[in-house]
């Protein structure tokens, strides 16, 4: 399907006019209906009224001038949707969401695939005017590339918090199994736990306890499908993740 052209929210006003004009001209009886000097926000009650109040007693060349207003009103309305769903998949990304459960609401089936759909969004609504992931992936990518190491971090620890959270969580759970060193470490990450700290700094107080914990014989005692066992090998994913963030800034 081609994407149609953009329609601002003066058009829509205008469109919005002219329809009620229109019916104000024939001495529509539900004219009232419509309210006077409509807005963007009476954009859905103007088309829900054309479509119930457009009958064989309206004249034609009325209906059909109704119909290419309505158009526009349509299209104005497929634009606000894209934006608005754009900024809710930003703000879900913000608050570190799942992105597979939120893209079964959209009937995607993959975190990856919410990712794809975002960066279309993205283009479109940007300034190449496009529905291209690549293009709002590039742009992503080159402006990550001069970012500072710390907001690099942050970044990532903000689109990983979840996943991150979860390993501290688990650490805190079992802390009965740690050591002296390891239960340290622990009182600085039940801290951040409470406080919903997830910076570079937190990071670092997580990394030191899994490092803890992994030589404690009680926990090397556990099988490997112990909860914590799973966290401590998930940690070591997330770790080799967030090291590639300071291998690149450095080859950079």
């Amino acid at each position: 399907m081609a994407t149609p052209p953009r329609i601002d929210d003066d058009r829509a006003v205008l469109a919005l006019q002219a329809i009620a004009e229109r019916r104000a001209a024939i001495d529509d009886p539900h004219r009232e209906q419509l309210g006077d000097d409509p807005t963007v926000v009476d954009v859905l009650h103007v088309l829900s009224y054309l479509r119930k109040y457009s009958g064989a007693g309206t004249p034609e060349q009325v209906r059909r001038a109704d119909v290419t207003d309505a158009l526009r009103l349509r299209v104005w309305l497929w634009w606000y949707g894209a934006s608005l769903e754009r900024w809710l998949l930003e703000r879900a990304e913000q608050l570190g969401m799942n992105r597979r459960e939120l893209g079964r609401l959209l009937g995607i089936r993959t975190g990856q695939g919410l990712v794809d759909r975002r960066d279309r969004l993205q283009a479109l609504l940007g300034q190449h005017g496009r529905p291209d992931e690549k293009v709002a992936r590039a742009e992503r990518a080159a402006g990550r590339a001069t970012m500072p190491l710390p907001q690099r971090q942050q970044l990532w620890l903000d689109r990983h918090r979840a996943a991150v959270r979860a390993v501290a969580a688990a650490l805190v759970e079992y802390r009965d199994l740690a050591d002296d060193e390891a239960a340290e470490w622990l009182v600085e990450v039940a801290r951040d736990l409470r406080e919903q700290v997830c910076t570079p700094a937190a990071y670092t107080q997580i990394f030191y306890a899994v490092d803890a914990m992994a030589t404690v014989p009680a926990v090397l005692a556990l099988p490997d499908a112990h909860a914590l066992r799973r966290a401590l090998r998930d940690w070591q994913v997330l770790s080799a993740q967030y090291r590639r963030i300071r291998d690149t800034a450095g080859a950079a």
